[in-house]
């Protein structure tokens, strides 16, 4: 059995909009999802910073440092101290007198060990008013608390140890502009789709609706036309095509061609 199913002029307009549609929930998508990346980048980049552990210049101070590896030591020229402890105090904000200070670091391990320092540079960072560069890398074998005595001759500024605070934030930023990039592409396809007009019916196609029943319609309706009749044949005439013979009388009817045939 087929089941024949009604038909629907505005499912083309229908489709359309639903691209359209589509399209721009596809478009506030991507711009949305990128924002929230790089927010989450440029948030990771301040929670870096803050977690560096730091010690004042001219001070003896206990840091405690919760990785172990490679760490990077950075000469912070400005920032703030919250909390320090060892044999001297710091709080407030502070700014070096120079960008290019010259540094002694003494650490010592959890174990009493002391820790090489490697002059290194490369890694900088400026967030949230804390700026600073780079001077050297340490390993750290064991995480705890950490003695480190900084000395220099190049006014009152910290040393700021731990991990690059830029880690994994420039793959969160290309995240972002990834997701950015694919929304507008995708979403504006699927406008532009959703935009075009149908295409028109080809010239040996005709599109009609549905046809009014006989009853219904204006046009009259008009009988088939009758065959003519041929003229009496004369008597004593020629039979021919177009001649007709009259009957014996008025009463006697021609045999019916439909009878039944004759003994």
């Amino acid at each position: 059995m087929v089941t024949l199913q009604p038909h629907r002029p505005d499912a083309p307009a229908r489709r359309r909009t639903g691209l359209v549609v589509a399209g721009v929930v596809t478009l506030v998508a991507g711009v949305l999802g990128a924002l929230g990346l790089w927010l989450l980048a440029e948030q990771r980049y301040d929670d870096g910073v803050e977690a560096l552990a730091r010690a004042p210049v001219g001070c003896e101070t206990v840091v405690s440092i919760e990785s172990t590896g490679e760490l990077l030591v950075y000469a912070e020229l400005s920032g703030r101290f919250d909390d320090t402890a060892g044999n001297c105090s710091a709080q407030g904000t502070f700014r070096a007198e120079s960008d290019a200070p010259t540094v002694n670091v003494d650490v010592t391990g959890p174990d009493g060990s002391r820790l090489a320092v490697e002059a290194a540079s490369g890694s900088d960072y400026d967030r949230g008013g804390f700026r600073g560069v780079q001077v050297g890398t340490m390993e750290a074998a064991e995480s705890g608390d950490h003695v480190v005595q900084v000395t220099s001759d190049d006014g009152v500024f910290a040393l700021a140890i731990g991990n690059d605070p830029r880690e994994g934030v420039f793959a969160l930023r290309a995240a972002a502009l990834a997701v950015l990039a694919a929304g507008v592409v995708v979403g504006l396809s699927l406008v532009t789709l959703g935009r075009r007009p149908e295409a028109a019916p080809s010239g040996s196609e005709s599109v009609q609706g549905p046809v009014a029943p006989w009853w219904e319609s204006d046009q009259a309706v008009s009988a088939p036309p009758e065959r003519p009749i041929a003229p009496p044949r004369i008597p004593g005439q020629p039979s021919g095509p177009g001649w007709r013979d009259e009957p014996a009388g008025r009463d006697e009817q021609p045999p019916s061609p439909w009878g039944p045939p004759s003994a």
